[in-house]
């Protein structure tokens, strides 16, 4: 029989749990309504039986695709499963990602400690959706996935998003006080002031000086950029 953790245990990562993933998601169906309805001891006595945790493939013929019993956990918010996953031997690396990561999930529930659970048992960084990141409006995340060496500048995904949302106050706070000591954050914010200028939205182009735009730099397009890029590839 296969090693159970309960979570109630207080276990520290990384998990020491050795599990077999089911082939077909079809296999974890009952698994992941327990999940989604929150019953932490019919899962728990799934996993007590030995039972698979999560699958090679989510997809199911004729019927799209299943959700992961771990996104099902995070989707509501259910902490107590989410680490009953995690220290039983779910890999996140065979976390499908079509929809999105697991990350992206608790960001967008705005479910934070579960992010952090994610984090500190493996979840990579690098798999969060900056868009999504930035639609958290909390500068403490932002500093904290660009301490683990993600690029926010990426695709200009700070220029779009200071562009698409002035209600993001937090955001041009966040560049504001790094373009100093970050040349891209200040390249973004330039994009971005041309954006507003352009589209004749007066609160984004005062929000853009404030966070120290230069409206005598040169600067690309966010409208044709992308089509810019793609020529060039031609």
């Amino acid at each position: 029989m296969i090693e159970f953790v309960d979570p109630r245990s207080n276990p520290q990562p990384p998990s020491h749990v050795s599990r077999e993933p089911a082939a077909h998601g079809d296999e974890l169906r009952e698994l992941v309504h327990f999940c989604a309805s929150g019953s932490v001891y019919e899962a728990e006595r799934w996993i007590q039986q030995g039972r698979p945790i999560q699958a090679l493939n989510y997809k199911v013929p004729k019927r799209g695709a299943l959700e992961s019993p771990l996104r099902a956990a995070v989707r509501t918010k259910h902490r107590d499963l989410v680490l009953l996953l995690l220290c039983n031997g779910y890999i996140l690396g065979l976390e499908p990602i079509d929809r999105g990561s697991v990350l992206d999930e608790a960001l967008e529930a705005r479910a934070f400690g579960l992010a952090d659970l994610l984090l500190a048992w493996g979840a990579d960084p690098k798999s969060v959706d900056l868009g999504t990141l930035f639609g958290t409006y909390k500068t403490d995340l932002f500093q904290r996935f660009q301490d683990f060496g993600i690029e926010l500048t990426k695709g200009h995904a700070l220029a779009k998003a200071l562009a698409y949302h002035t209600s993001n106050r937090p955001l041009f706070g966040f560049a504001k006080n790094h373009r100093g000591t970050n040349p891209r954050m200040q390249t973004e914010l330039n994009i971005a002031l041309a954006h507003h200028a352009a589209e004749g939205n007066e609160k984004g182009v005062q929000l853009c000086l404030w966070a120290g735009a230069d409206p005598h730099a040169p600067t690309i397009s966010l409208r044709f950029s992308r089509s810019v890029g793609e020529q060039r590839r031609r």
